[in-house]
């Protein structure tokens, strides 16, 4: 075998339970979303948003519009607001997301509020 292949498929491993996978998340939601997965550690995803934009190859407006669909759809929760830091990001537990019929009406409410404040009556 040669030295360009990789034959110890570990030290790559991807899971992606099947719950996730089956959820509905777009390309841009499940980047986003894996990617502060992958950043939270026990005090949450502090990263900028322009750093997320870079890392996901992503507008920045993409991000911000995408972070709130995903905490709306409560994937992740704002752990804290810091005035001129960067905001901290919770992931959570799958048992607490929305239900995936409602994601396309979290995005639509996302998409017609300019001034974003969900209002979804469950």
């Amino acid at each position: 075998m040669s030295n360009s292949v990789v034959s110890n498929r570990s030290d790559f491993a991807i899971v992606v339970p099947s719950f996730l996978d089956d959820y509905g998340l777009n390309p841009q939601e499940y980047r986003l979303y894996g990617h502060i997965v992958r950043r939270a550690g026990k005090d949450g995803c502090f990263e900028s948003i322009r750093n997320m934009a870079a890392i996901c190859l992503m507008n920045e407006k993409t991000v911000r519009k995408t972070l709130q669909t995903l905490i709306a759809a409560r994937f992740i929760k704002i752990a804290q607001e810091r005035k001129g830091k960067t905001t901290i990001y919770e992931i959570t537990h799958h048992s607490q997301w929305m239900a995936s019929k409602y994601l396309e009406k979290i995005r639509q409410q996302i998409t017609d509020t300019k001034s974003y404040q969900l209002r979804i009556s469950l």
